[in-house]
């Protein structure tokens, strides 16, 4: 073969081993572009979702800070339904951030803890003390405080706090009811 010709065959072929080496490159980038953004959009949604629930149980927090005993006998509960709503609508907000399984489930059970506290409170309402109303204000308070905590570590990407004394004694009370049966 003349060596000319053999230098356009190499040629020829460098050229399309190039060409389907940049094709492939290409390829592979789009896909780890896609990937990357849908984990960009998830993560946006999540802190998104983070960032409601914290506003949810800091409105809460602030709302059962300022409240007394006395104005709830005066309006008759409806703080409860107000108590809920904040409750309910941070509990949905973190339901809807991906990957973060302890969380979700650290937050039901003190919603959990919370919506027993606001029911079992209404169902005495009449019959309550105004300690015992102050008690119920207080635990509600800091089941705020304790989910705030909670998201605010999830949210930082530090270590979630422990649970609280209240919520120990209450799954120690779950655990006895169960032996009981």
């Amino acid at each position: 073969m003349e060596p000319e010709t053999l230098a356009a065959v190499f040629g020829l072929g460098g050229t399309l081993v190039g060409a389907g080496v940049s094709v492939w490159a290409t390829i592979i980038s789009q896909r780890h572009q896609a990937r990357t953004a849908v984990t960009q959009r998830t993560e946006d949604r999540g802190r998104a979702a983070g960032e409601k629930a914290l506003e949810e149980l800091y409105n809460l927090r602030r709302f059962m800070t300022e409240f007394t005993a006395a104005m709830a006998r005066e309006e008759g509960q409806p703080w409860r339904l107000t108590a809920k709503r904040h409750f309910d609508e941070a509990e949905l907000a973190v339901m809807l951030m991906p990957n973060a399984r302890e969380v979700q489930d650290r937050i039901e059970e003190l919603m959990g803890i919370a919506g027993a506290t606001l029911m079992v409170g209404r169902e005495h309402a009449q019959a309550t003390d105004g300690m015992e109303l102050i008690r119920e204000i207080r635990r509600c308070r800091s089941m705020a405080v304790e989910a705030i905590q909670i998201l605010s570590a999830y949210m930082r990407d530090d270590a979630l706090p422990g649970p609280s004394r209240l919520v120990i004694e209450r799954r120690e009370a779950e655990a006895h009811s169960e032996e009981m049966y």
